[in-house]
Order: structure tokens, then C-alpha cells, then sequence
């Protein structure tokens, strides 16, 4: 997280220097290469502002810029990972001279992003999160007498030095970078998966935020509409929540956490309409071994197609630990409405009630 507020800081921290330093007399735009440089050596990325610059000063020094253009990651098609119509930023100056960064919200509107994953599972975002990184072997001493030339002396190494500690800030000299949040608006987001052959697209993005700082839980809001091909299928999707990252990044928890889902299916799919209300406390592994659902209450319409639960509605309460495989429930209650759209009892009824029985009690191996 430190490294993609690192992104967005980048921009924000030299333009207003360039406000404080030389304020109305130099045509912002002409920082453009340096802007791009700065970010290409912190990030590895191409980054491009094919649009304006413009600066306001008073009452807060902000920065708008126009038509940006971020590069893939190598191996993943010369098409840009993303490109934003407007990017709007402002903060505070006197904080920003005393070497903190207190912004208020960023504002991205017309934001198109790409996600992917490639073949082999790597995914094009894994450089800008400090994921997927080795640590190069060390070069070898001058000194080390396994590579010194034999007959010749062994040179005397140099010193040790000891590096610097790193600022909150991540870099750049500041000591702390603190958002008031981020708003996403007019946005597009395409997601493919080399492994699974899945892809989906998000239309409609609107994403909004509270504040953003290292180590602190941040409310987020989400609303989009999915579109998925194979099979075909169409999706409104509502989220709020309140993420908080673990200490060594590798978890996240998303905290009184409510997902509204309504899905219309196509030709061919198992019902015609389906509406998910989920509330419940999400605990995922950011590796995707484990996803835990903590007092889950579930309710889940569906309508139409030509299964025997078509049109039913299920309430389903209780604790959920999901992993590639097992699943593991405790404190399981489900009720059901719409069984007379089943013959009877049926074996296919029996062997439900049986298997939900199991897992209640035991957990689902």
C-alpha cells in the first residue's frame, strides 16, 4: 500500500514544490518529463500525460491533469494497464514543508484499467505492490578470497554501512503521506485470467473511500455493473465495507462488510434472475488460501429457469471457512421457501437435507 500512495504522491509532491518554489511563473507543463522520469525510476512503469497540467494555489495548492496513460507490466500486450481522463489533487502546503503530505480526496474520473493474470498465475500489478520480488543475490566482495586471482593479495573490504531507515512516507524525504480518500467515477475495469480463462468486465465503476494512511482501517463504498461472456450473464454489484490490512500484508479483513448482488442469466443459465443481501465480518488470506465468513446472514432470491429451486428464496446464518479443499461451517440455520416446486420428497431433496445436516454439525471436509 505504502508503494501506491508512493504513485500517487509522486506527482502531487513535485508539482507543488515547483508552486512554492517559482508560484505563477513557469508554465506547469513543462515538468511533464521530469514528472515521468521520476515516476518510471520509482516504479518501472511508462507513464504519460498526454493532456494539460493545470495548478491552483489558494486556498489549498492543487494539481489537475488530463489523458494519462500508465504502461503494462512486461508481458502483458502493449494496450496501456490503465488510463485516466482527469486526475484532480490538492493539499496542504505548510504540512507539505515540514516534509508531510496531507492531500485531500484524489479525484479520478474516467478511469480505464486493465487487471490480468497471465498463464502462469503472475498478474500485472504484482511490481506496484512490491509482490512477486526476489532479493538478488549479493555481488560478490572484491575481497572475497573465493573469486580473488590466485598468487594475488586479498584486498581489504571495504566498511560496512549502515542503511538509512526508511521515512513513513516511503520515500521522496517525507516523513508521513496521509489521503482523505479516493474517488472513482465514469470508470471501466477488465479483469482476465490466464489460469481459469475467465473474464469479466466492470462498467460503471464508482468507488469512494475514506482516508487513506499506512496501518489504518479505510470505509470503502463500491457500485458496478459485471458482464461476463461465457456463459453470459449481467450483474449489479453493491459493496461497503471497512478494509483493514494486517500488519505483514498478507491478510485482509473487510469489516461490517454488505454486499448487495442482483444477476439476470442468459440462454442457457441454471435460473433467469438471482438477488444476493450478504452481510457478514470477511477475513481473506491475500494468497487466496483461506476466505473466512464471520456471523454471515445471507438471503438469496432466484426466479425463473428450469431447475426445481427456480423460484425460491433461502435464508442461510452461520460461520464459513473457505479453501481450495474444504469447506468448514459452524452454527449453520437454513430455511428454505419455494419447495413446491419439488416433487415430493425426492432423493435429490433427502440427499440436500442430509448433507446440510452434516456440515452443521461437523464441518464439510
Amino acid at each position: 500500500m505504502k508503494k501506491l500512495l508512493l504513485i500517487l504522491a509522486i506527482p502531487v509532491v513535485l508539482i507543488l514544490g515547483a508552486v512554492v518554489a517559482v508560484p505563477m511563473l513557469v508554465d506547469p507543463n513543462q515538468f511533464k518529463g521530469e514528472i515521468t522520469k521520476l515516476i518510471k525510476e520509482k516504479t518501472g512503469r511508462e507513464v504519460t500525460v498526454n493532456g494539460t497540467i493545470k495548478l491552483s494555489i489558494f486556498p489549498w495548492a492543487g494539481v489537475a491533469l488530463t489523458d494519462v496513460v500508465v504502461g503494462d507490466a512486461p508481458g502483458f500486450g502493449s494496450d496501456p494497464m490503465a488510463r485516466v481522463q482527469q486526475l484532480e489533487v490538492r493539499a496542504q502546503l505548510m504540512p507539505l514543508l515540514s516534509k508531510r503530505l496531507e492531500a485531500d480526496k484524489i479525484t479520478v474520473d474516467g478511469l480505464v484499467l486493465k487487471l490480468a493474470k497471465d498463464a502462469k498465475g503472475r498478474a500485472n500489478w504484482e511490481d506496484l505492490t512490491g509482490a512477486g520480488k526476489a532479493t538478488p543475490p549479493p555481488a560478490a566482495a572484491k575481497g572475497d578470497p573465493k573469486t580473488a586471482p590466485t598468487g594475488q593479495a586479498t584486498p581489504t573490504p571495504p566498511a560496512a554501512v549502515t542503511p538509512a531507515a526508511p521515512t513513513a512516507g516511503g520515500g521522496m524525504g517525507l516523513e508521513s503521506i496521509t489521503l482523505a480518500g479516493v474517488e472513482i467515477k465514469n470508470s471501466q475495469v477488465t479483469w482476465s485470467n490466464g489460469v481459469s480463462g475467465a473474464q469479466y468486465l466492470f462498467k460503471g465503476v464508482t468507488l469512494s473511500t475514506g482516508a487513506l494512511s499506512p496501518g489504518q482501517p479505510v470505509a470503502l463504498e463500491l457500485k458496478t455493473d459485471v458482464e461476463r461472456a461465457k456463459p453470459a450473464t449481467r450483474a449489479t454489484l453493491t459493496v461497503t465495507t471497512t478494509v483493514v490490512l494486517s500488519g505483514d500484508g498478507k491478510s485482509v479483513k473487510l469489516q461490517k462488510s454488505k454486499l448487495g448482488l442482483n444477476v439476470k442469466g442468459g440462454e442457457g443459465a441454471p435460473v433467469n434472475q438471482a438477488e444476493l443481501q450478504l452481510a457478514a465480518e470477511i477475513e481473506a488470506a491475500l494468497n487466496g488460501s483461506t476466505v473466512k465468513l464471520t456471523g454471515m446472514d445471507a438471503t438469496l432470491t432466484t426466479e425463473g429457469g428450469s431447475t426445481p429451486l427456480a423460484k425460491s428464496a433461502s435464508h442461510l446464518q452461520g460461520n464459513v471457512e473457505l479453501s481450495p479443499t474444504r469447506i468448514v461451517v459452524g452454527g449453520l440455520n437454513w430455511t428454505l421457501k419455494g419447495m413446491e416446486n419439488l416433487a415430493g420428497p425426492s432423493a435429490m431433496w433427502r440427499g440436500v437435507t442430509r448433507e446440510m445436516w452434516r456440515v452443521s454439525g461437523r464441518g464439510w471436509p
